[in-house]
């Protein structure tokens, strides 16, 4: 059994969980290990101004996530299924 501690909020993304202490995304690897992810920071690329953002992999698709869109997606009493 995976214990997760109460500092970790799941997102509605599977794998991914957020540490509220420490304002900081985690995944979950296979063995059960929470691993940080790195916070890429933004800057501007060809006229584009991009914000500090997480990588995550939604369904095998690269996507950016913000700490700003984290606070508003983490589910509230979420119960999470380890097989």
């Amino acid at each position: 059994m995976i214990n997760i501690p109460k500092s970790f909020v799941a997102l509605k993304y599977p794998g991914y969980f957020w540490n509220t202490e420490e304002n900081k995304l985690y995944s979950m690897k296979v063995q059960g290990i929470l691993r940080p992810l790195r916070l890429n920071k933004g800057g501007m690329y060809q006229g584009q101004v991009f914000e500090d953002a997480y990588r995550i992999s939604v369904n095998g698709f690269r996507k950016y996530i913000t700490p700003d869109q984290i606070q508003k997606i983490i589910l509230k009493n979420s119960v999470i299924p380890v097989l």
